[in-house]
Parts: structure tokens; sequence; C-alpha cells
């Protein structure tokens, strides 16, 4: 949504070109989420079937299908760009994988690489993780990378798909690594801390298992038996 520290407004304006086709209406709003779920589900198995083999990759997708009760939620929404990090997220590994071991470095799959960075970025800074993994796998196939024109055209372009990220923070002081400073890095801390958090959790699984919230495990169940 629109002024979050953490997250950029990528749904937000996807949404908006699924309301301007499809009109101000229940399948326009679902449709993106639909469509965003359905890209994660085929480049798992691509991905899955590109490291292994088919086999694998079916497997991988029906788990992707199957999905995790945080993120059932959240593919239902239209905020946080939760799920569209899995789209570049893959893609990042994909083409990380093809560069390592089947030798297709050429200079556009740098750019491409770069440029996904950057942007995923901008939709959520949780794609840091994504973006460590690859240059770490990218270091070690080659220890010299830091110092090719490779690594300067990734910094490039990583630049160029984080601009939304970068003029915001430069009208707004950097608010994105104010958040991260003060609020976002003692996340586990907030997250074990918050009884509601611990509720939320406890309800959508019940749910996802097939019982109604009510039903479920209440929280002082859950810390029972986990202090057992």
């Amino acid at each position: 949504y629109y002024g979050s520290a953490y997250a950029g407004s990528f749904d937000s304006l996807v949404s908006s070109l699924c309301f301007l086709v499809l009109g101000i209406n229940n399948l326009a709003l679902k449709f993106y989420p639909l469509m965003v779920s359905l890209i994660v589900v085929y480049l798992t198995y691509l991905l899955g079937s590109e490291i292994y083999n088919v086999q694998v990759g079916l497997l991988a997708s029906l788990f992707a299908s199957i999905g995790t009760p945080f993120m059932i939620d959240w593919s239902l929404r239209l905020t946080g760009g939760h799920v569209p990090i899995l789209i570049f997220g893959n893609i990042l590994f994909f083409l990380t994988y093809r560069i390592i071991f089947k030798k297709q470095e050429s200079i556009n799959v740098y750019k491409i690489i770069g440029f996904i960075s950057g942007l995923s970025l901008w939709i959520h800074t949780i794609s840091v993780l994504y973006i460590m993994t690859i240059l770490l796998f990218l270091l070690l196939h080659d220890k010299k990378f830091l110092f090719k024109k490779t690594f300067v055209l990734f910094i490039l372009y990583l630049t160029i798909g984080a601009l939304p990220l970068i003029i915001w923070n430069w009208q707004t002081g950097f608010e994105t690594m104010n958040y991260l400073a003060g609020r976002g890095l003692p996340f586990m801390h907030n997250i074990l801390r918050s009884s509601d958090n611990i509720n939320n959790m406890l309800e959508s699984l019940s749910t996802v298992i097939g019982l109604s919230p009510s039903l479920g495990l209440s929280k002082i169940d859950f810390l029972k038996y986990i202090t057992i």
C-alpha cells in the first residue's frame, strides 16, 4: 500500500490496471492474486525441473499450490508484496542457476538479474534474502566477480530497478533505513511477544485443517504444549 516504509505500491498499481480493464467488481479484485499465485506455482515447477527433474518440479509445484496459512492469507490480499516476491525470487534463482551450471553468462543476463533485484527491493525489502543468496553463489562460482564488468552492470541495473524506492527514500529522509534500524530488525522479538500474532497464526492453522477458529487451539493451549 502507499506510504509503507518496507514495501512499495506494486500490488496497488497492478491491481488498479485490473480494475481499469475489468471494472470495479469481485472478479477484478480476485484476478490479480489468482494470476500471481498461478505464476508462482508454475515458476516453482520450472525451477524444480531445471535443477533436478520433472518429477521434482511437479512435487514442488504441488507443495507451492497447497501453501502455508500465512501465504494463503496474504495471497488473497492486494497488499504486502509477499507473493510477487516469490515470482521474482524464483526468476533470480533460475537465472543464477543457469549462469553457474549452464554457463549462460551473457551480459544481458546480469542486467536482467540486477534489474529484477532492484525491482524486488522496491516491492518488499525482504527480497534482500534472495539477493544475498544469489550473490553468495555467484561469488562462490567466480571469486573475482566483484571486480568484473558483470558486477558493475548488476549494481547499475539494480539501482535502475530500485529507483522508486531510492526516490521515495530521498524524499522522506531515508524512511526505509530508519524503519529497518528502529523496527524492522527485531521483528522476531515483536512476533514472539505479541499475543495477537500468535492467536492469528493459530486461528489460521485451525481454519486450514478444517476447524473453525473457535474450535482451534488457543494461545494457552499452544503455550502449554510447547513447554511440555
